[in-house]
């Protein structure tokens, strides 16, 4: 079809009906007029991938990495998109932050969809699993706090969990749209952090065609990894991951 590589995608789980990808970073789930220039999106390489068609039943943003869940016919498409419209599935993110939050929280904030628009209810839920310190000196600050939260999405509007922490004053450390400039400088140049640091790290549903609770969970990428091992962070467990509010 291009010249492009296609990426090489990691199957997390899949059955007849669906099946579930980690997304990396940098890949739009769609074609997109933002960016021109790449003509590879998720979908076209999951149809590649899956020997046929498939259709995406939710997105993530192109600087999001993790689970992308995908139908394999427009029935099962239209059941499980179902659910995320009656907010019954578990998404739960993981993000690398500016600052110390509280240790959990939820943030009612309404967000405008668009210049012009009415806002529209938008709820974050959050746990605080590990808080560090960079020794680089950031603006009037000699060292940049940080902290690694996980995030629990209510609802699921545009850029939700990017715009609620920096409304928190907690950006997220890579965000160039939304964050702090300082801060993504002295992470890109202190640990080679290139990337948004926000992962889509679970995602938990009824499967709408036998009612087997699905839990699917992405593999930690290399940056996540040198984050977490620089800090002395564990691995966040099964408990943290899990919505209390849900």
């Amino acid at each position: 079809m291009t010249g492009e590589p296609w990426p090489d995608l990691a199957i997390l789980w899949e059955d007849d009906r669906y099946l579930a990808i980690d997304k990396p970073n940098g890949l739009f789930v769609h074609r997109s007029n933002l960016d021109a220039r790449e003509r590879i999106a998720a979908l076209q390489a999951v149809r590649r991938l899956a020997g046929g068609r498939v259709h995406a039943v939710h997105r993530l943003d192109r600087g999001t990495s993790g689970v992308l869940l995908f139908a394999r016919d427009r029935e099962a498409a239209r059941a499980l998109s179902e659910q995320f419209v009656a907010r019954t599935v578990q998404k739960t993110y993981l993000a690398l932050v500016r600052g110390h939050p509280p240790e959990q929280g939820e943030l009612d904030y309404p967000l405008v969809p668009s210049e012009g628009a009415e806002p529209v209810a938008a709820v974050t839920a959050w746990r605080t699993l590990a808080n560090g310190a960079l020794a680089v000196p950031v603006g009037r600050y000699d060292q940049a706090w940080c902290a690694l939260v996980a995030l629990f999405p209510h609802t699921g509007r545009r850029h939700q969990l990017r715009r609620h922490l920096s409304h928190l004053r907690h950006p997220i450390i890579g965000d160039t749209s939304y964050g702090d400039g300082r801060n993504n400088r002295a992470f890109r140049e202190a640990l080679d952090v290139q990337r948004l640091m926000l992962y889509a790290r679970r995602i938990a549903f009824t499967h709408p065609f036998n009612n087997d609770h699905i839990v699917i969970d992405m593999n930690p990428d290399a940056t996540l990894d040198h984050v977490c091992a620089h800090f002395g962070w564990p691995a966040p467990s099964d408990d943290v991951l899990a919505d209390s509010a849900r």
